[in-house]
């Protein structure tokens, strides 16, 4: 969380998004993704998550709406833990596997296949 935390001046949110709900998210993504190197989660891990759902620059608005459905209350992991799990599942291995400019370069051509969608 303290690494997340450390892009919430970086986020770019869209109305009715919350930062909470992007922090918590991508820290179930970025731990999914240390989780296949058998390590802790790094800076990278959290920057790969933000940028792979958008929130380090404009995104588009279909990526937008995909990410409401998927983040939305996910910071309240008591309730909605199950919601956090299908979110970090949600993105294929692969892409887990690449390098945060390797990501950043797949989503800038085609979000949704970094996406696996």
């Amino acid at each position: 969380m303290k690494l997340a935390k450390g892009f919430a001046d970086q986020l770019v949110l869209s109305p009715g998004e919350h930062a909470a709900d992007a922090v918590e998210g991508a820290c179930t993504v970025a731990l999914r993704r240390a989780s296949l190197f058998g390590r802790a989660p790094m800076r990278d891990d959290i920057e790969i998550a933000f940028t792979l759902f958008g929130y380090l620059a404009e995104a588009p608005t279909e990526l937008i709406a995909h990410r409401r459905e998927s983040f939305d209350e996910v910071h309240h992991s008591t309730v909605h833990y199950f919601a956090a799990r299908e979110l970090a599942a949600s993105v294929p291995e692969a892409t887990l596997r690449k390098s945060p400019a390797e990501v950043a370069a797949i989503f800038e051509t085609d979000w949704k296949q970094a996406l696996g969608l």
